[in-house]
């Protein structure tokens, strides 16, 4: 048989196939050496310097999709998911662990970050939700903040003499209402609350509608400060009312005081609890 015919590849050809090639592999033959192509293709001096422009030209191109999954210590990045250490993130989803962190999701340790979600351990985070522990204690430990109530100091100006109820504050069903009046002279204070039929007063179940009073006062228009008997701590207190849902209700503190903060005026503060 007789030998083939050879042929020496064209510069051109053989620059064309290597620019193919590298647009569509893109970044994956960034380890193979350029040089090492144009050698095998038998091109000149100037033809491999025009491959490798060519190379760098098309690795440039790519360069802005590159990556990094799946790093083992992810450190000052933006986001870092799976890492097994993230410090200083802004966020870091299932990290072991994830300090600094603006928000950490599901990390079994999470310190100083702003928000910790459903992690076991989270300390000084301005926002815990699911936490097992707080401050050593479990949920159970506190008493929940919408079952207490209170007034704060209520100011409730005289009107004459007539008794126009002024509210003081509100709970459960029960509305509790303060009068304040001024006779000749004499300064007087009601609080009160109005129940329906069959609530549970103490250990008395009222069968009709009325008014529970919890403090009455009177006292002459002399500054609050000259006269201790302006102010009174109540002795209707504690009371327990249960409602006609069955919920019941504490009130655990009261008082009042007449010439307060100035003359002719009245003060009065409650506190209370559900359940």
């Amino acid at each position: 048989m007789k030998n083939l015919p050879t042929r020496r590849v064209s510069p051109a050809f053989a620059i064309s196939v290597v620019a193919l090639v590298l647009a569509a592999g893109g970044t994956s033959f960034a380890q193979a050496p350029v040089g090492f192509i144009a050698k095998a293709l038998g091109l000149s001096s100037t033809q491999k310097k025009q491959v490798a422009k060519i190379a760098d030209s098309e690795i440039s191109k790519k360069a802005s999709t590159l990556s990094v999954l799946s790093a083992k210590s992810a450190t000052n990045a933006s986001y870092a998911a799976n890492a097994a250490f993230a410090t200083n993130a802004t966020k870091a989803v299932t990290a072991t662990n994830a300090i600094s962190a603006t928000n950490a999701t599901n990390a079994a340790t999470a310190t100083n970050a702003t928000n910790a979600a459903t992690a076991t351990n989270a300390t000084n985070a301005a926002t815990a939700t699911n936490a097992t522990m707080l401050g050593g204690q479990a949920p159970s430990a506190f008493f929940p903040a919408n079952r207490v109530f209170s007034s704060g100091v209520k100011t409730i100006a005289n009107t004459g003499t007539a008794a126009t109820p002024a509210a003081v504050m509100t709970v459960g069903p029960f509305d509790v209402q303060a009068t304040c009046t001024l006779t000749s002279g004499t300064l007087a204070l009601t609080v009160s609350f109005a129940y329906a039929a069959g609530t549970i007063l103490n250990e008395t179940q009222e069968s009709a509608a009325g008014v529970e009073t919890l403090d009455t006062q009177s006292h002459g228009t002399t500054a609050f400060a000259a006269d201790s008997s302006n102010f009174a701590d109540w002795s209707a207190v504690p009371l327990t009312v249960i409602g006609t849902d069955g919920t019941p209700y504490q009130f655990l503190e009261g008082w009042d005081a007449l010439n307060y903060p100035s003359a002719g005026s009245c003060g009065v503060q409650i506190l209370a609890v559900q359940g």
